[in-house]
């Protein structure tokens, strides 16, 4: 489950093309979303984000248990 007591800086930004995901800002930096998930069953949904960060290529994974209004980098 995720930790709710902890609040994180993360941020989903729309993409401009209907084609495109956004991006994921998380403390500052910006990642491009590489793959999004949507999993839905008996009222619950998870949403699961890839993104990469272009100029270091790290690649993060970010969760949403509430349809992408809060963002959290681990599930517990």
């Amino acid at each position: 489950m995720i930790n709710w007591m902890k609040k994180e800086d993360i941020t989903w930004m729309p993409g401009l093309r209907p084609n495109e995901d956004g991006w994921i800002i998380m403390d500052g930096e910006q990642f491009v979303i590489t793959d999004w998930h949507h999993f839905d069953d008996f009222g619950q949904t998870v949403e699961t984000v890839r993104a990469k960060n272009l100029a270091t290529r790290e690649t993060i994974e970010v969760y949403s248990m509430d349809e992408g209004y809060s963002w959290h980098s681990e599930l517990d």
